[in-house]
């Protein structure tokens, strides 16, 4: 029997992007990551890294990042004390991952997981890269990756059972509305009829703790619709719910998008309207984890779906 996994965090987080100049300056300059390139074969892509993670951009389409076909979080990379070991472990907790490393980032070897087993989520094992981190501006470090699920059982037994992950926290977010109805009669006065609530909306999460981030495994809860999405205007339960719904529809389970903690969400949108970048919410809305959230626009970002996260520490 192995011996649990000691895992050391994340190296690096892949993503897809349309844009891949656009997106690197947004993260560099206005969000204060520090860029770097790093070599895959021939080839040059920028590393952005703040806090102890980075990010990996690609343009959609590359060998590298195979099936994407869109702008997305694609896989992500863990560091294990001892890669061979965390294999093996993995093997034998019934988890796949390819026996023979593979090439990856900067000569480095990576051995990838099966995400099938993973609910979707791509993940792979990797040596560590050498990476500076950036000065702060309003970006702590990276908050979570947002992972669309269907079954977050499922998620509780790969990711903390099997692989080891930390459980941080559970939370279960619902929205509902009320009907009342108010009968008036010039005779027999007015009276007041307050139907049952119906749930418009829900989300259950799940966060599993990786180095200074978290993966949060999102289960839609409430009715399945595609979202009625009023850009410029905060969004709602409602409406996250509704994306992940429609995010499962269309890729099925796996990584949805990448939230970044700031020390001060009213002045990180300021400075990115300022510089052009276009808001989703143009003001911080509640969100998990007694948090204020708000979501920049895809298009800003070359497509990458981040959203912004400020919330007290416990």
């Amino acid at each position: 029997m192995s011996e649990p996994i000691e895992w050391r965090g994340l190296v690096y987080a892949a993503i897809t992007v349309k844009d891949v100049p656009l997106a690197a300056t947004v993260l560099e300059r206005e969000l204060g990551f520090f860029r770097r390139d790093v070599r895959l074969g021939a080839e040059t892509f920028p590393l952005l890294s703040v806090g102890e993670s980075a990010v990996v951009l690609f343009p959609v389409g590359h060998p590298f990042v195979e099936e994407a076909d869109t702008a997305r979080v694609h896989h992500l990379a863990l560091e294990a004390q001892d890669p061979e070991a965390a294999v093996m472990a993995l093997t034998e907790a019934g988890v796949a991952v390819t026996p023979e490393p593979m090439p990856g980032l900067e000569g480095m070897r990576r051995w990838r997981i099966d995400h099938e087993a993973t609910c979707g989520v791509r993940l792979c094992i990797n040596e560590p890269l050498d990476y500076e981190q950036g000065v702060p501006r309003f970006v702590e470090h990276i908050d979570h990756f947002g992972v669309a699920n269907t079954d977050n059982e499922a998620a509780l037994n790969v990711f903390r059972d099997r692989m080891g992950l930390p459980l941080e926290s559970y939370e279960r977010v619902v929205e509902t509305t009320m009907a009342v109805e108010t009968l008036t009669s010039n005779k027999y006065g007015d009276m007041q009829i307050t139907r049952p609530p119906v749930i418009v909306g829900g989300l259950r999460a799940e966060m599993f703790t990786l180095g200074d981030c978290e993966l949060e495994v999102f289960e839609e809860l409430g009715p399945q619709y595609d979202p009625d999405v009023h850009h410029g205007q905060p969004g709602s339960t409602a409406q996250d719910g509704g994306v992940i719904a429609r995010f499962l529809r269309r890729h099925g389970p796996g990584l949805h998008h990448m939230a970044l903690k700031v020390t001060d969400i009213a002045a990180a949108i300021d400075s990115l309207q300022t510089a052009g970048v276009r808001m989703i919410d143009p003001v911080g809305r509640p969100g998990a984890r007694h948090s204020m959230i708000a979501f920049p626009h895809p298009t800003s970002l070359g497509g990458m779906l981040i959203h912004l996260v400020e919330r007290q520490a416990l």
